[in-house]
């Protein structure tokens, strides 16, 4: 498959992932009946993610870079799965950002707030990271042994 081909089934699986979370309100000849705005909202919020770049790690000189734009957080937010409707028979997200630059400090803020051991969301992530990268059998690391 080419790569222009991986993009687009990626598009399609993701888009197809948000069209799974639109809820049936009812049933009509023994099928689910879903409200056609849910379906279109999914559909512009899938779009609207597809146009901003995803969030990317790079090296730079010296320096890990990690980058999330505006609308990808926002995106990321506003579609975050623990705030979604499930009671009203319309499972559609249920959070608005108003104001983001408040928003955003709150995040950063939460980011970086130590835990009692002095680890934060941030140092957590990248002992994940590092861990996933070791034992999936990265180059560039060699294992010591007795401290040498």
């Amino acid at each position: 498959m080419s790569s222009p081909d991986k993009s687009v089934k990626r598009e399609l699986d993701q888009l197809r992932v948000q069209l799974a979370c639109v809820g049936s309100v009812g049933q009509y000849n023994s099928r689910d009946v879903i409200l056609r705005d849910s379906v279109l909202d999914l559909v512009d919020r899938a779009r609207n993610m597809y146009r901003a770049p995803y969030p990317v790690a790079t090296i730079h000189a010296k320096s890990l870079r990690m980058e999330i734009s505006k609308d990808q957080l926002l995106f990321a937010a506003e579609n975050h799965p623990d705030f979604w409707d499930g009671k009203s028979g319309m499972d559609v997200p249920n959070l608005k950002i108003s104001d983001f630059d408040a928003f955003a400090l709150e995040f950063v803020r939460e980011i970086n707030r130590e835990a009692e051991d002095g680890s934060t969301m941030l140092t957590r992530m990248l002992d994940s990271a590092i861990r996933k990268a070791v034992e999936s059998g990265c180059e560039g690391v060699e294992e010591v042994r007795g401290g040498q």
